[in-house]
């Protein structure tokens, strides 16, 4: 009976043995599992990453060429709006003035504003001037840059006694109470 019971003793702890190694083992293949899963995860996240690398990188080479190409055709338009600024400014001072026929030889250009058929109208302002001789008001006369005959208009020119001085000009331009004096003589 002791032996039986030495016997009985000796195969559950031999079965407690084997289960405790069976557990060892199934306990060593979860961990092997597990570990074999992490690393997956891991060449997973690498080759993710790895992806996400690439993808930057080419997006970071598009942009790269965007932004070449945009300096590019700025450097460019800048150049060509140059060029045409400066074309432009050197025709527009090349131009020769041009000659002037008079419409009436009896009155002919008087610093180099020349009495035109009709009134001008690109440049149109006014101007008042009073004049005093000796401290009295004197008028200043109509008509002053009018042909007698009507036949022309001086750029300058009054049409009544007010004083008011018309400046009717093809272009913008400064003009001096000397040309009105010039033509008023």
């Amino acid at each position: 009976m002791a032996k039986q019971a030495y016997d009985s003793k000796q195969r559950a702890g031999n079965a407690q043995k084997g289960q405790s190694s069976s557990n060892k083992s199934v306990g060593r293949n979860a961990s092997n599992r597990q570990q074999a899963q992490a690393q997956n995860r891991q060449a997973t996240s690498r080759a993710a990453q790895k992806a996400v690398r690439q993808q930057q990188k080419q997006q970071d080479l598009l942009d790269a060429k965007r932004s070449r190409r945009i300096t590019f055709f700025s450097i460019f338009g800048t150049l060509i709006i140059g060029v045409a600024l400066v074309v432009g400014l050197i025709l527009h001072n090349q131009t020769t003035p041009q000659t002037v026929t008079p419409v009436n030889p009896a009155y002919p250009p008087v610093n180099g504003i020349s009495c035109d058929a009709n009134e001008q109208l690109d440049y149109h302002i006014h101007a008042h001037v009073s004049i005093y001789i000796n401290g009295k008001l004197s008028q200043v006369p109509q008509n002053v840059g009018i042909a007698s005959d009507g036949s022309c208009f001086y750029w300058l020119h009054t049409h009544d006694t007010t004083g008011v001085i018309h400046i009717e000009s093809p272009t913008q331009k400064n003009y001096t109470l000397g040309n009105f004096f010039d033509e008023w003589s």
